[in-house]
């Protein structure tokens, strides 16, 4: 039979227009045993049902086969290689479609019964990866058909009061690609149960689906997470609404710098959506959410934990939560949203600032990296950032302010006060900030070395970069400053200190514990290098300015603590630096091992007539007469061999070599 021929007479007392195909069937109905049995092949066959579904033959295959048996009180209906192309197109291969359907009892005598029958279904069905590709067009991408069997019990009785369950099972894992970001995704072990109930067009339908899933791409990867949608969906005639719940437990979330554990995530969805969801309205309710991660990392260093609460306002996510740092007493507010915006593209907006910023904070820095040695800052530390995502790019930024502060570290010695900068962050993904920022120093006190009024200006290349413009320090009633230097993690680091008009008696006083006084000045230039957690001198020098002598007097026991009394030239270098009047001053410094070597040179003469005699035969002579001689000139060479707690309280991190 040609079914075109009777598309008219079919349409007539059905919904099924534009039926076609070619259909060859076998017929019987046993009156004595009241059952009958059909069996039908339809080539080609197509048609379109209620204007909406459009239902043909499987594109690989020539026939569908509808097959029926049964009486009036059970049928059994079967039905192969059909496929539905739209709305939503599914294909039913293989297995097809099994249908059982119940009438109750004395349905053969009371037609008013047909309006009441159960039904059992079994089926193989079949997503195809290009059809759904149609649909989502690039967001998703399948790398296998999606089949799975599905089990299903409808029920409707003569009150019109419906009921029924379904419970699929799919056939094997699916796997795909998340174009836009390169991610491969995968889903295993799915289960999903729908239960539904009501009468006539009202009612209501409950849904869950769980399994585990993964994603791995080239920058991010998410572990084997287990997943929970839920939901009810409320049937109204035609106003039907939804509320659901997305939960996700995550083990770990891991980009080449970043890694966030323990991650979990429960997001409430509602539909419809609101008149205007792009306009906050007081008064609404909301059905609130929860996001939280126990640790975040950054590389090694401990970023801390964060908590949220999220709830959805038409067609955005609005989150408001805590973030604690690796320190106790610094604590970030953050809020922001996520969503589809007006214009039907994705963006997300995330801002945070500390509490309590005007409240002293104490900072160990262990805290944030255990490599770190115990340094610990106290003072008011404030911290505000910001993140958004639109037209797919990200941009962040934060600012960092330290007020009034103090550091500590106890292991060299080291003490700094009154610190404060503003420290502008122009990326935090990677780690970067504005150039020129500025760092203010009130005094650094490293063991006998004391620093004043100190000014540096730096930039934050990278995480493991730090580039230092420039330095300004007050030492020694003079000014220490340093060029451009870049600090690269890992690799040898070499700084030269230039030195103006130091005081020399300050300077003999910082390094050698001299108490020395006296006028005059020295300038020059002291080369630092840092490797492998030592501090090493090489070739420093100062000097006074040519034509700008000074004087300089200290005691014995600070420069020839040995006994001098037999050595007659060392009592007289002892004699002529009790109070000294030099033309010109020279120091040369270098590491050895763990002291520091100074050489000091100092041309000039004794500024008072000194007690020594010249003799012919003995040479100079103690003159204890009280006569002395007024000697026009005397150079001396002084050698300071300096261990380096002497100028560093311990070497213990910081070694002079």
């Amino acid at each position: 039979l040609e079914l075109a021929n009777f598309a008219d007479l079919i349409s007539s007392f059905s919904k099924i227009t534009n039926i076609k195909g070619k259909t060859e069937f076998f017929a019987e109905y046993d009156g004595n045993n009241n059952c009958f049995n059909f069996d039908a092949k339809i080539k080609d066959f197509i048609c379109n049902y209620n204007n909406q579904y459009e239902i043909k033959t499987l594109t690989e295959s020539d026939k569908t086969n509808i097959k029926i048996d049964g009486n009036m009180q059970n049928a059994n209906i079967q039905i192969k290689e059909l496929s539905v192309v739209n709305p939503f197109p599914v294909s039913f291969p293989e297995k097809g479609i099994q249908l059982n359907i119940k009438y109750p009892a004395g349905t053969e005598t009371n037609t008013k019964n047909l309006s009441s029958f159960g039904v059992e279904l079994q089926s193989r069905i079949c997503l195809r990866k290009e059809d759904i590709q149609k649909i989502l067009g690039n967001i998703i991408t399948f790398s296998d058909d999606i089949s799975f069997d599905s089990f299903a019990e409808l029920s409707i009785d003569k009150n019109k009061r419906w009921k029924f369950v379904i419970k699929p099972e799919l056939a094997n894992p699916i796997n795909g690609l998340f174009p836009s970001s390169d991610a491969f995704f995968d889903i295993t072990r799915p289960s999903v149960s729908i239960r539904g109930e009501g009468t006539e067009n009202k009612g209501s339908v409950n849904f869950i689906f769980r399994g585990y899933s993964s994603i791995n791409s080239k920058n991010y990867a998410v572990d084997k997470s287990d997943i929970e949608i839920a939901g009810n969906i409320n049937i109204d005639g035609s106003n039907p609404s939804l509320k659901a719940s997305a939960k996700f437990t995550i083990p770990k979330f891991e980009t080449s710098f970043f890694k966030a554990e323990n991650i979990s995530v429960l997001i409430p969805v509602q539909l419809p959506l609101t008149e205007n969801p792009f306009q906050n309205i007081a008064g609404k309710k909301y059905e609130l959410g929860q996001i939280s991660t126990e640790k975040m990392t950054y590389g090694e260093f401990n970023l801390g934990s964060a908590s949220a609460q999220i709830y959805q306002d038409g067609t955005e996510f609005i989150f408001t939560g805590l973030y604690k740092t690796p320190f106790p007493d610094l604590q970030l507010d953050f809020s922001g949203n996520a969503g589809i915006a007006k214009n039907n593209s994705f963006s997300a907006k995330i801002e945070s600032a500390s509490i309590l910023p005007e409240k002293e904070k104490l900072i160990q820095l262990k805290n944030l990296w255990y490599k770190f040695p115990d340094i610990s800052i106290k003072g008011k530390i404030d911290l505000k950032s910001e993140c958004s995502y639109k037209h797919g790019f990200l941009n962040s930024g934060a600012k960092l302010s330290i007020n009034n502060a103090s550091m500590d570290y106890k292991d060299i010695g080291l003490k700094i006060k009154n610190m404060s900068t503003e420290l502008n962050f122009s990326n935090l993904l990677p780690v970067k900030s504005e150039t020129k920022q500025i760092f203010n120093v009130g005094e650094i006190n490293l063991g006998k070395l004391k620093f004043k009024d100190c000014v540096f200006s730096y930039e934050i290349e990278s995480p493991k970069i730090f580039f230092l413009e420039r330095s300004d320090m007050n030492w020694c009633g003079g000014h220490v400053y340093a060029d451009s230097i870049r600090f690269t993690a890992g690799k040898e680091l070499n700084v030269i200190l230039y030195c103006d008009r130091l005081k020399l008696d300050s300077v003999l006083k910082s390094l050698c514990s001299i108490d020395a006084k006296g006028e005059g000045t020295v300038s020059g230039r002291i080369p630092l290098t840092f490797n492998d957690g030592k501090l090493r001198i090489q070739d420093g020098f100062l000097f006074s300015s040519p034509g700008a002598g000074g004087k300089i007097s200290f005691t014995k026991n600070e420069i020839l603590p040995v006994d001098t009394s037999r050595a007659i030239t060392l009592a007289i270098a002892y004699e002529a630096l009790k109070n000294y009047e030099y033309n010109w001053v020279k120091i040369n410094l270098n590491s050895n091992d763990d002291t520091l070597l100074m050489n000091m040179i100092l041309d000039g003469k004794p500024a008072q007539i000194m007690p020594f005699d010249f003799d012919m035969g003995s040479g100079f002579v103690l003159n204890r007469d009280g006569v002395g001689a007024n000697f026009q000139g005397i150079k001396l060479n002084l050698n300071f061999t300096i261990p380096a707690d002497k100028i560093l309280k311990t070497a213990k991190s910081i070694k002079l070599q």
